[in-house]
């Protein structure tokens, strides 16, 4: 696949020799080597495969669908660029069981939903609880350009409401603003 491509995921990119710069404001540059293999906060390859990997839950989402009787439900949207988003969970005991969501909107939000839903099922909902902007970054493994940012924490955003909802967790008393 082509490097040019990576700029329908919003990336400034410069080739230079055996590297490759991107860019995004407010992450900074990060200068990557375009050898396969070299892994980032994971096991997501940095040559192409965080590409693919973004694209990949995109076009595959993990536990894409509806239960049809959650603990906690809710969806939200980004009126900004029209992502939708809903999510319920299944929670026995103090355990989160079964997570799924529903949503359509552009690939950092519906690919970040897959991906958040990987990450809490099996976990705790105190660590759920615990899961934070960082988190979500360190799962896409690339950084994210401001104008991009309500996309990729729409997830976030709609699972913590969803914990709040259903009495799971405490109501963020501070401003929603994601940047």
């Amino acid at each position: 696949m082509p490097i040019a491509d990576l700029s329908a995921l919003g990336f400034s990119l410069i080739n230079l020799s055996n590297s490759i710069i991107v860019s995004h404001l407010g992450h900074g540059t990060r200068f990557i080597r375009e050898k396969p293999g070299r892994t980032v906060k994971g096991n997501k390859s940095m040559s192409m495969d965080y590409r693919e990997y973004i694209l990949d839950h995109y076009r595959h989402p993990r536990n894409y669908g509806k239960l049809e009787h959650p603990d906690a439900h809710a969806e939200d949207s980004n009126p900004l660029c029209g992502d939708q988003l809903a999510i319920d969970l299944q929670v026995e005991g103090d355990l989160v069981t079964a997570v799924r969501f529903q949503g359509r909107g552009c690939a950092i939000s519906q690919a970040t939903a897959s991906m958040l839903s990987e990450m809490i099922e099996g976990k705790t909902v105190e660590e759920v609880v615990q899961l934070g902007k960082e988190d979500v970054l360190d799962a896409l493994g690339i950084p994210i350009s401001p104008a991009r940012t309500k996309c990729a924490f729409l997830s976030l955003r709609v699972l913590h409401r969803s914990l709040a909802l259903a009495g799971l967790e405490k109501p963020s008393t501070g401003d929603e603003d994601d940047e």
